[in-house]
C-alpha cells in the first residue's frame, strides 16, 4: 500500500487533483487493499483438512466419490467401530487399510477420515519406522506418546499397549493428524490407526450441537 502512495505522489497526476480530490483517491486505495487483505483472511480461516488430495468437509457421498477415483472400494467390515460411518477398503502407504468416514450432525460434512491398517507386521517396531515418516511428512508433532516398552519391565508389548496406547499427534493446517496403535485384550488384536481430524467442519458441528441445545431449552 505504501508503496502505492508513493508511486502517486511521484506522478504528474497529482500536480493536477485538489487535495480533496487526492485524500478521495487514496481512501479508495485503503478501502481496496483493506477489502482484499479481509477476503484473503476469510479463505484461509477456511481451509480444510484433505486426505489423498481431497478436502474434507464436503458432502459424506462427494467425498466417497471422489476416493472411489483413487480406488477406494464401499465395504462393510465384520466388527464396524461406528454403524452411522461409511466404510471404503483401499491401500495407504503401501498398507491394506479401512477408511471409516464420519461425520457430525446434520451437516452430513465429513469431518473426520479414520485409516484403520490391517494386517501390519510387527506392529510395535513398525510404529517407529512410521512416526519417523509421517514426522518428514508432516512437520515435528505437537504431543507425543511414544516409549521404550522394554525399559518398563512389562511382560509383553500388549500388555502395556492396553493400559497406555502410542500415539503422535501432528497439526496442520486446517485440522489434526493422530497415530495410535493400542491393543484390545477382548480381540487380541492391535489397533493401528491414522485419524484425520478436520477443525472447520467439527467447529460446524458444535456449533449446530449448541444451537439444537438453545432451541430445546426455549421450548422447555
Amino acid at each position: 500500500m505504501k508503496y502505492l502512495i508513493h508511486s502517486l505522489l511521484r506522478t504528474d497526476l497529482v500536480v493536477s487533483l485538489s487535495r480533496f480530490g487526492f485524500a478521495l483517491l487514496v481512501l479508495s486505495c485503503c478501502f481496496a487493499t483493506t477489502a482484499a487483505e479481509a477476503q484473503t483472511t476469510e479463505i484461509l480461516s477456511e481451509k480444510h483438512l484433505e486426505f489423498r488430495g481431497i478436502s474434507l468437509g464436503q458432502p459424506r457421498d462427494a467425498f466417497a466419490d471422489s476416493l472411489r477415483t483413487k480406488g477406494y472400494e464401499i465395504t462393510t467390515p465384520q466388527h464396524p467401530t461406528s454403524s452411522s460411518s461409511v466404510w471404503m477398503k483401499g491401500r495407504y502407504d503401501s498398507f491394506h487399510c479401512l477408511l471409516e468416514l464420519s461425520a457430525s450432525g446434520d451437516t452430513q460434512l465429513v469431518d473426520s477420515v479414520t485409516v484403520w491398517f490391517q494386517d501390519v507386521n510387527n506392529p510395535v517396531g513398525n510404529y517407529r519406522v512410521l512416526r519417523g515418516f509421517y514426522t518428514r511428512r508432516y512437520g515435528q508433532p505437537v504431543a507425543d506418546n511414544f516409549y521404550n516398552i522394554a525399559e518398563l519391565g512389562y511382560a509383553s508389548p500388549e500388555e502395556q499397549l492396553a493400559s497406555d496406547s502410542y500415539a503422535t499427534l501432528f497439526s496442520l493446517d486446517g485440522g489434526t493428524v493422530t497415530m495410535r496403535l493400542r491393543y484390545d485384550p477382548k480381540k487380541k488384536a492391535y489397533k493401528y490407526s491414522l485419524l484425520f481430524v478436520d477443525h472447520q467442519s467439527t467447529e460446524k458441528a458444535a456449533e449446530q450441537i449448541s444451537d439444537n441445545s438453545n432451541h430445546i431449552d426455549e421450548e422447555w
